[in-house]
């Protein structure tokens, strides 16, 4: 019981009481055993703020979004595109010279 008051005034000297309450809001942000054994690493993680978007960030939030500006896109064939491109701005294929199979 002393740790975990140890670890609840940790937290709140360390992040505040809003965000110490803000970890029960949702069991997987629940403190755990190793939370009450080592209440710094917990607030340190809590303080640690929002890690940078990466290029896999980037590219879900555009598509989700259905913001796709500057992203090539694929043409009915598969074929890749650049923006602002229409397939018929690619090079000409004869018909029956496609190496993929059908």
């Amino acid at each position: 019981l002393r740790e975990a008051a140890a670890m609840w005034q940790a937290v709140t000297d360390g992040v505040g009481a809003e965000q110490r309450d803000a970890l029960w809001s949702h069991p997987d942000v629940l403190p755990t055993s190793e939370d009450i054994d080592a209440p710094h690493a917990l607030v340190a993680r809590l303080t640690q703020g929002e890690p940078e978007p990466d290029e896999v960030d980037q590219a879900l939030e555009d598509l989700l979004s259905g913001s796709d500006a500057g992203r090539p896109v694929e043409d009915g064939q598969g074929r890749a595109t650049e923006p602002g491109e229409t397939p018929d701005d690619g090079p000409d294929d004869a018909p029956g010279t496609d190496p993929r199979p059908v």
